[in-house]
């Protein structure tokens, strides 16, 4: 497991450099030679996926006898959505390039004894061809056993590219098994939660930034994390100085500590202060009418406090007739009134928030007089909670009220179209012509039932289907109960799920039973399990792939490009890898269907100038080998046969495209507004079943107008005999069920707000912990990077080569703790704890805690291990956050919950 750096070094003697194993030469640092002429620079475009943003980068190369080397990053000068910015993300991604601690080449055990983190594999060096051979094996054997166990075999995704359609979506089914895991779910898909059901959109919609007048953030920090890192620094200042910047979240984050104001709303009741604001722009009349609609009859003014005769501007409502009001863009609003919202105030919110009455008059009452250039950004903090799925959709919910969808300076729902768009992919034959068994059609692991529904009922996992969310953190259950059957072999690439997993210790276990090969750049807690290790590109600087984002009104297309020389035996896993693996299994064992799949995949198209290959190969050809199959797939599916686009995408390693000159109007309004207002020739580009925001829609059982939700909720009710509320009580939405037995169904298809479910017992955990993203992890990638540590204090209240946990002052003398004091952090499920240093900090309220995720590793290089693992006593005890947040779920998302989700002790040692 241990990667020596004389290994590292090992070899550049015999070239008088450092050209044989690809280490850059510091020009800078050896002695100066006379007249020796500067070696020549250029920045080269290519694409950072340090988080998911993915940005357009360039990097500035230096090359010198023929060595090229990255010397520093910038961001790509062409892109509109971040008009050249960087986040320490893409600077960071140089000391991984040159991390001594890579994995060179690939690995295989030796240790015939039992697996586990800390127990030695005894890797020993391979060659590619005996890997792939041993993988091939082990593969088929599934195939040929009687029955086929072809299902067996499960693809675990991490980080990727947009060629991973390969390994992720075409090698599974071709091979016969439905097990194909994506990380999706433990970093998000709650939020994509409550824009389907107001959107329509199972996504993230872009947020235009440019032109907002009021931005406000629910449990996101766009500077730090999210989809708009770089795009959001380089508009905050501007955001600032002539508009209005809130953030709602129990930490103070870097954006929160620029912003006008910010909220520290108790965590899990974000859903709670989101539905006052709604209560207060409808008493007060200041919903957006020419978006949402009006009371029939209405003149100029009125609105719902003089329709109801309020005493005074906050008293609670009545019920209102639907009748009585014509909506226009929106549907369901009096349902919402009369079920929910009328009894929702800001008395009654300040209580469950502690923000005061008064502060949440006054925000609501600012948000809706920006209209309709007012964001309500909802992130994973907010989200990302048990319990938290009803409150997501309310927070989405106030972009509807204000007429902020589909408008200039609002949440736009449709992404503008990049032309040429993906034009040599799309006439390749389906995967799903080409599906081997009816192993494909068994149940996948991460369901983790075996009788019944294959949707369990207490985690319906809804995306625009049951059970459409692959639920990540499940899979560890499902191999270690051997349910729905037992897994025999895993293929994970890019991951690390013993350590980014809640409950990690389970996928120590998990993946100790099976054969299971691990494909990635550094030895990390998970490649401890593996039977095959498989060195990676790095996506920055050695891959060719591309990546697709939208930002600031543009859709982005950016290319990775390999702008260094390879360092070391690395291969691309998501094509080169798989082209290896299918012509073994077909020259070998006599399988052919995947190999056939893939010929058939990248053959050139007709080509007059004969050069768009570069590789002077006839029209109809085959590829060679695996490097010529990966680079032929990706320019097919970006640029057919046109040599001239793929020269420029090239050149400039970005395509970007935004809406279309007529997709706004002169007053900013997009086609959901134009539809709203009885434009016949206009389409929707909202996705609902409506074809409106939807507040809520109880359409009739079975109409094409039935809300996503209601049809999804009682579609998972039939398939398991249950009526509503039984379904809710078992998804652990108890208020719900009870607010369904009190109102009827109605009550489970709108926004509402249902009390969080925290584990702990206050008075032994007094602490809620608050776990978020450092601005410097790279996908958990960057902890064995000095400059990790020696930038930390970009996370505010964080310390420079240290990992802190923050309390706030008052709080930690009560209990007699001392800023700096090395501290032990239990929780209900671990009461061994981790370890890390106490930072007495304002920046959290009263009752919380707050510490970044990323640090506490057991592995990933000699660095990441000093600064994550603490002796105390007998024990090593690392700082991993996940270590003692308890695996739980937002079950209607079946996305996993980290946020807000337990209670902890602080104790000094």
């Amino acid at each position: 497991m241990k990667i020596r750096r004389r290994d590292f070094l090992k070899g550049a003697a015999a070239l008088g450099t450092v050209a044989s194993v690809g280490l850059p030469g510091l020009n800078l640092l050896g002695p100066k030679k006379a007249h020796a002429q500067a070696p020549a620079t250029s920045w080269k475009p290519t694409t950072c996926e340090g988080c998911t943003t993915w940005c357009a980068m360039e990097v500035l190369i230096q090359e010198e006898a023929g060595i090229k080397r990255a010397i520093s990053v910038r961001g790509n000068q062409h892109a509109k959505t971040h008009g050249g910015y960087s986040c320490p993300r893409g600077n960071l991604a140089l000391q991984e390039l040159y991390d001594p601690d890579r994995i060179k080449q690939p690995m295989k055990r030796t240790n015939p004894g039992p697996k586990g983190i800390g127990i030695d594999p005894q890797f020993v060096p391979i060659s590619w061809d005996e890997a792939v051979t041993e993988i091939a094996a082990r593969m088929m054997a599934l195939r040929n056993a009687s029955p086929s166990e072809s299902h067996k075999l499960a693809v675990l995704r991490g980080r990727y590219t947009e060629m991973n359609g390969i390994i992720y979506d075409d090698l599974p089914p071709i091979f016969g098994t439905p097990n194909k895991v994506s990380h999706s779910s433990i970093c998000a898909e709650a939020e994509k939660f409550g824009y389907l059901h107001t959107l329509g959109l199972f996504g993230y919609p872009d947020y235009d930034l440019n032109n907002t007048d009021f931005l406000l953030l629910w449990g996101v920090d766009p500077v730090s994390s999210n989809r708009l890192v770089p795009g959001s620094i380089g508009k905050l200042g501007d955001l600032l100085e002539k508009k209005k910047v809130v953030v709602v979240d129990p930490r103070l984050s870097s954006t929160a500590t620029k912003a006008h104001q910010w909220l520290p709303v108790k965590p899990g009741t974000d859903g709670a202060l989101a539905l006052a604001m709604a209560h207060v722009i409808l008493a007060e009349g200041r919903w957006y009418k020419d978006f949402v609609g009006d009371f029939n009859n209405a003149t100029p003014g009125d609105g719902f406090a003089t329709t109801l005769s309020f005493a005074g501007s906050l008293a609670q409502g009545r019920p209102l007739d639907p009748k009585t009001f014509t909506e226009k863009g929106t549907k369901g609003l009096l349902t919402w009134w009369n079920l929910e919202l009328r009894e929702r105030t800001p008395a009654w919110a300040a209580e469950i928030t502690g923000i005061p009455v008064s502060t949440i008059i006054a925000l609501a009452r600012e948000f809706a007089a920006a209209a309709p250039r007012a964001i309500s950004w909802l992130g994973p903090g907010a989200a990302m909670q048990p319990r938290a799925g009803y409150g997501s959709i309310a927070i989405a919910a106030l972009n509807g009220l204000v007429g902020s969808t589909d408008h200039v300076g609002g949440v736009l729902p449709r992404t503008a179209s990049i032309s040429p768009g993906l034009t040599g992919w799309i006439d390749r034959k389906p995967y799903v012509d080409n599906i081997a068994d009816e192993g494909y059609k068994k149940r996948r692991i991460d369901r983790y039932v075996k009788d019944g529904p294959s949707v369990p009922l207490e985690m319906p996992a809804m995306s625009t289907s049951l059970g459409g969310v692959t639920v990540t953190n499940r899979v560890a259950d499902a191999i270690n109960d051997s349910s729905p059957y037992d897994v025999k072999m895993v293929i994970g690439y890019w991951l690390n799920f013993a350590f980014s997993c809640q409950g990690a210790d389970r996928w120590a276990e998990a993946l100790a039973k099976v054969y299971y090969v691990h494909m990635g750049t550094n030895a990390c807690e998970t490649t401890w399990l593996a039977d095959i290790v498989l060195p990676a590109q790095h996506h920055m600087f050695e891959t060719l792939a591309y990546m697709n984002q939208k930002a600031m009104t543009y859709n982005v297309l950016t290319l990775n490009q390999p702008v260094v020389d390879k360092l070391w035996d690395t291969k691309e896993v998501e094509t080169e890898f798989i082209w290896l693996l299918a012509k073994k299994m077909s020259e070998v064992h006599g399988w052919s269907k995947l190999f056939d799949y893939l010929k058939a995949y990248a053959k050139p198209f007709a080509d007059p100038a004969g050069d768009i290959y570069g590789d002077d190969k006839p029209v109809g050809a085959v590829p060679s080998n695996e490097t010529e199959f990966h680079k032929w797939a990706l320019k097919r599916r970006l640029c057919g046969a046109s040599t001239a686009a793929w020269a420029s995408l090239v050149s400039s390693g970005i395509r970007q495209a935004t809406y279309a000159a007529d997709y706004f109007d002169a007053s900013g309004r997009g086609p959901a507004w134009r539809f709203a207002a009885g434009d016949a020739t206009m389409k929707s580009s909202l996705a609902t079943k409506s074809k409106k925001f939807e507040f809520c829609n109880e359409d009739p059982d079975g109409a094409a107008t039935e809300g996503d939700i209601k049809r999804l909720l009682r579609a998972h009710a039939g398939a398991h005999k249950k009526n509503l509320s039984e379904v809710l009580t078992a998804v652990n939405y108890p208020m719900t069920a009870a607010g369904i037995a009190r109102l009827g169904n109605a009550y489970a298809y709108m926004p509402h707000w249902e009390a969080p479910d925290i584990g702990g017992d206050p008075k032994v955990f007094p602490f809620v912990m608050i776990d978020y993203k450092s601005r410097l992890n790279r996908e958990g990638r960057s902890q064995n990077a000095p400059w990790y540590y020696e930038f930390k204090v970009c996370d505010p209240g964080d310390e420079r080569w240290s990992d802190v946990v923050k309390m706030n002052p008052a709080e930690a003398k009560t209990l007699g703790l001392a800023d700096g004091a090395l501290v032990r952090i239990t929780s209900p499920t671990n009461q061994e704890g981790i370890v890390c240093r106490l930072k007495l900090w304002e920046g959290v309220g009263p009752g919380t805690i707050a510490k970044s995720y990323g640090q506490g590793h057991r592995a990933y290089g000699k660095l990441a291990r000093a600064q994550g693992v603490h002796k105390v006593g007998t024990s090593l005890l690392t700082s991993n956050n996940n270590n003692i947040i308890p695996v739980d779920f937002e079950r209607l998302s079946g996305s996993s919950a980290r946020n807000g989700v337990v209670r902890v002790k602080i104790t000094a040692l």
